[in-house]
């Protein structure tokens, strides 16, 4: 099978045409046209012909010459309508290989422009998402043109690939209403973070995990954040038709693990601080380097070695693993509230289905001021959840006060986030077995809360697995009385709902997102679909288990 490099021309702008005649007015058309290019495979449209090793050098590799005889055609699909060919030759001008300088002919052998031709060249830049080239000369309807173009590239057939990976395991057949996967055992969240606030990676790990199937993604109670996932949720739903995953912002009753943000003044940072913290840091939230701007030079001419940066503040989700590791104790912790009045108006906005309150379960005073003060707002959700700590044998009691409390109010299933190592910021296989505990802990008890029940906290690839040595991965829930609970909509439910994944979630997609960072910049993920395929091979084997089509990961 070749590889598809599709030269996506968006727009094609022919500034001005000089005619012959005087004072006639300069005419601008405006072109979009789609340029398919095959280096690889039978239906190859390009070839290299020289390079430092020979024509068998890649044309990514400095000093390479490609010569291409590419279809283009009127629609971006290679089936549709061919238009014309781009000949013309690709040179490797870059020294580290991640750009092109390109000549090549236009003709146009089809439609309107039929037997004309434009004369393009320029550069092309990889890094770049959106790049310009000189239209220098044209013949037949564009004869005496000049002007520019954009270009912006996709690897078609690698999206194709994301469909058909997408399809292959069933996804959008599989996975079923959010409530539905709840009475199922197989409910699967993305935790972004209730602190989390880097809009790029949050979108990109929404478009992700949404393709992978989620139930709900959840993120931090701010409109920004609120934006960025239903940002990529639609562009997930643009690549594959796939039923929306509901959209949960998390909230906060007193001071809490989750709501707090690492702060340090670099300039009192010892200018050879080994930097533990950076080194540490699992969200690459702590950025530092030597300030060597004018201002720290001394009277002399020797500098002043001062540091520069510090925490990346949208970054930082408060894992709290830079604390401990600082040599000088200069690492401080910043915790916050969310307020219930503004909480409760990014609810009625339409585009939040669910909130999550965290609490200590020790506040009940707290806890009932959040849940008052949000008010109405409340009767536009889908789904609330309470996420909690285990704290001994007083926890189920606490659960069971929390919900007398929400009861009267409460118009929408409720949900009881079991969080096993809250914020440990530790993502090492053995950090599931507290969740697993305190889901064993649960099963065992007596007059157990009104709701479904979820895992968090230190969740990983191993969670399913400590589940079914458990006998609690997608356990039926039974009564007192031997009898399956028949309270609907809670009837025949498994006794745990599903699980919760956040820092490991995002580890194993942020890795593909900071290597397309490196390479692209900041980018949205579908832009290159190379990488969208790898992080969603990743996505879909931590879900697939859950969603029970692990069985078709195995073939893969």
């Amino acid at each position: 099978m070749s590889t598809n490099f599709l030269f996506f021309v968006s727009s094609l702008i022919l500034l001005y045409v000089a005619y012959t005649i005087p004072r006639q007015e300069p005419k601008q058309t405006n072109l979009v046209v789609y340029v398919h290019d095959y280096f690889t495979g039978l239906d190859s449209s390009a070839i290299t012909v020289a390079g430092k090793s020979g024509p068998n050098f890649h044309i990514l590799q400095f000093g390479t010459v490609a010569v291409v005889d590419d279809p283009v055609t009127e629609g971006p699909s290679i089936e549709s309508r061919e238009i014309g060919r781009a000949q013309g030759t690709y040179i490797n001008s870059q020294l580290d290989g991640k750009g092109l300088y390109m000549v090549f002919s236009l003709i146009f052998t089809d439609g309107e422009h039929k037997g004309s031709t434009l004369e393009i060249q320029g550069s092309d830049i990889f890094s770049m998402k959106e790049r310009e080239f000189g239209i220098v000369s044209g013949t037949g309807f564009f004869r005496f043109v000049k002007g520019y173009g954009k270009a912006g590239h996709r690897n078609s057939r690698c999206l194709e690939s994301v469909r058909n990976l997408v399809r292959k395991f069933e996804v959008p057949s599989v996975v079923c209403a959010p409530q539905e996967s709840l009475q199922k055992g197989n409910w699967v969240k993305l935790i972004c973070g209730a602190s989390f606030e880097d809009a790029v990676d949050i979108r990109n790990l929404s478009l992700v995990y949404t393709l992978a199937g989620v139930d709900c993604i959840d993120c931090a109670a701010d409109e920004s954040v609120v934006s960025a996932v239903n940002d990529g949720i639609q562009a997930a739903r643009k690549i594959v038709h796939i039923r929306r995953p509901w959209v949960m912002i998390s909230v906060n009753d007193d001071k809490d693990l989750h709501f707090r943000k690492a702060e340090f003044d670099p300039e009192e940072c010892p200018p050879h601080c080994s930097r533990p913290c950076e080194n540490v840091c699992p969200a690459n939230a702590i950025s530092l380097e030597e300030d060597k701007s004018p201002a720290h030079f001394s009277y002399g001419t020797e500098m002043l070695n001062v540091l520069k940066g510090g925490v990346i503040t949208e970054r930082c989700y408060g894992c709290g693993r830079c604390f401990p590791v600082c040599p000088y104790d200069k690492i401080r912790e910043a915790t916050y509230v969310r307020d219930a009045t503004a909480t409760a108006e990014l609810i009625k906005r339409n585009d939040v289905e669910a909130i999550e309150i965290h609490t200590s379960g020790r506040q009940m005073a707290s806890f009932k001021e959040l849940w008052d003060g949000l008010g109405n707002s409340l009767g536009c959700l889908k789904l609330i959840a309470v996420s909690l700590p285990y704290t001994g044998d007083s926890t189920v009691s606490a659960m069971n006060a929390m919900y007398s409390v929400m009861e009267p109010q409460l118009k929408c299933l409720n949900l009881w986030q079991l969080d096993g190592r809250p914020m440990s910021g530790d993502i090492g296989r053995g950090t599931t077995r507290e969740s697993i505990a305190f889901a064993v802990r649960l099963a065992a008890a007596n007059s157990k809360p009104h709701g479904f029940f979820q895992l968090a906290g230190g969740t990983n690839a191993q969670t399913v697995d400590g589940l079914k040595r458990e006998g609690l991965f997608q356990t039926a829930l039974v009564a007192e009385d031997n009898k399956s609970v028949a309270s609907s909509p809670y009837s025949a439910n498994a006794l745990i709902g599903g699980i919760a994944y956040g820092g490991y979630a995002r580890k194993i997609v942020g890795r593909v997102l900071r290597s397309m960072q490196s390479q692209h910049g900041l980018a949205c993920i579908e832009d290159y679909p190379e990488h969208l395929l790898e992080a969603l091979t990743e996505a879909l084997g931590l879900v697939g288990p859950v969603k029970c089509y692990d069985s078709f990961l195995q073939d893969s």
